[in-house]
């Protein structure tokens, strides 16, 4: 009977420490989408609240902090306005993209570059033309 109840202590210590980590790691991301938004000027968020509106799953993103570039693959933080994922609907929001270093760097991408993206249920992806 103990043991039974030692073992459900355990499991829900496991489980709260879990739902911990993720609360803090959503909080930190939240403060970084904040604090980005406020170096955006008025006519940066306009722009990208207009490109959203003009197709939900096609969209502007602006790349919002230096990229980190690896041999094979460059990661990207792309700040958009949402006008596709439900459960974040009409607010920014900001992706992280991972593309090929070498088109990375034929496309000379720097931070505060507009890209176009495209959204669906996998996540989101750069269009190039």
């Amino acid at each position: 009977m103990l043991s039974k109840i030692i073992g459900y202590v355990i499991a829900g210590i496991i489980c709260a420490a879990f739902i911990g980590v993720i609360y803090v790691l959503a909080k930190k991301q939240m403060a970084l989408k904040e604090e980005l938004l406020k170096t955006l000027t008025e006519e940066q968020k306009k722009e990208l609240q207009e490109a959203s509106l003009n197709n939900n799953s096609l969209t502007k993103g602006f790349i919002a902090l230096d990229p980190k570039v690896g041999n094979s693959k460059t990661e990207l933080k792309v700040l958009f306005f949402n006008t596709y994922y439900p459960n974040m609907m009409e607010q920014f929001s900001l992706a992280d993209i991972s593309i090929p270093t070498k088109t990375y760097n034929e496309q000379n991408l720097k931070k505060g570059d507009y890209i176009k993206i495209s959204l669906n249920e996998n996540g989101a992806k750069v269009l190039f033309d």
